[in-house]
């Protein structure tokens, strides 16, 4: 990875890359003089001698030793090879020239690639919005790829204003594409990130009788006093429940704006008028 590199135009997921396919010899003796990245497909992995290949384009291939592939962990306790390695078997990935051995024997690193784009994050702005994908979730937030390889957690305090039992109940799913900042770097490389800043709260532009489309997410209590219900990903709201109608799990429904409290993280009060067609 260049020292010149543009942050802001180069930091993508690794499978945003695209191959090369006019590789050259020139072109990876530059790469590796220059200490700058390739793309190049991952092929395989070979237990025999700890090594995955990977096809650069234009019949250029080589080897990857498996402690130069990646940052984190890469076996599970029983020895076995984790999931973060073989589910990017037929992706592309981002490497550097290790060591310059010719058309087929030429030794490529990922994680000197990690570690410059951790560098990166680092020496760059704090207000810097990274476009992430997201490869994960769980209750407590979403994992995405920062970019290089290089993994972030968005705990759900950082994705919206309120508590959510899932972030797939206010729409999120893999494979999205998420704005975010990056707090911090923590001590197992993965940066700890922030999206809920980014986003307008939408209830500041609402007003007692605007009309509204809003999906349900669950009752609030046993006694059904209310649904809470997202306008969007960062504005929850509460809605009263219709007489006499449950209103299910995930349905999109049409709101009125009863009222709007300032003071309390759910600003915005609804009355429920209709599903939608």
């Amino acid at each position: 990875m260049s020292s010149t590199m543009k942050i802001q135009e180069l930091f993508y997921p690794e499978g945003c890359f695209s191959i090369d396919e006019n590789m050259s010899q020139e072109k990876l003796s530059r790469a590796y003089s220059e200490k700058d990245f390739l793309v190049g497909r991952l092929e395989g992995y070979h237990s025999s001698n700890d090594t995955l290949s990977i096809y650069l384009g234009n019949g250029y291939s080589g080897l990857i030793y498996l402690d130069d592939f990646t940052l984190y962990p890469y076996r599970k306790q029983d020895g076995s090879m984790s999931a973060s390695v073989y589910s990017l078997i037929g992706q592309n990935i981002c490497v550097k020239v290790k060591e310059l051995n010719g058309k087929h024997m030429t030794v490529f690193t990922r994680r000197d690639v990690m570690n410059d784009a951790l560098d990166l994050i680092r020496k760059s702005d704090p207000n810097l919005v990274y476009n992430c994908k997201i490869k994960a979730i769980a209750n407590y937030g979403l994992f995405v790829d920062v970019g290089f390889g290089i993994s972030g957690l968005i705990h759900n305090k950082g994705l919206t204003i309120n508590r959510i039992r899932n972030p797939k109940d206010i729409g999120f799913n893999c494979g999205q594409f998420i704005n975010a900042t990056v707090d911090c770097i923590n001590e197992n490389c993965q940066c700890q990130m922030n999206h809920v800043h980014l986003e307008n709260n939408l209830s500041n532009t609402l007003f007692r009788g605007d009309i509204i489309k809003v999906k349900t997410l669950f009752p609030l209590n046993e006694e059904e006093s209310g649904y809470f219900v997202y306008i969007n990903e960062n504005t929850p709201a509460l809605m009263d429940p219709p007489k006499g109608l449950k209103i299910p799990y995930g349905s999109d429904v049409i709101a009125v704006v009863k009222e709007r409290r300032d003071t309390h993280p759910d600003k915005v009060r609804l009355n429920f008028l209709s599903f939608c067609e």
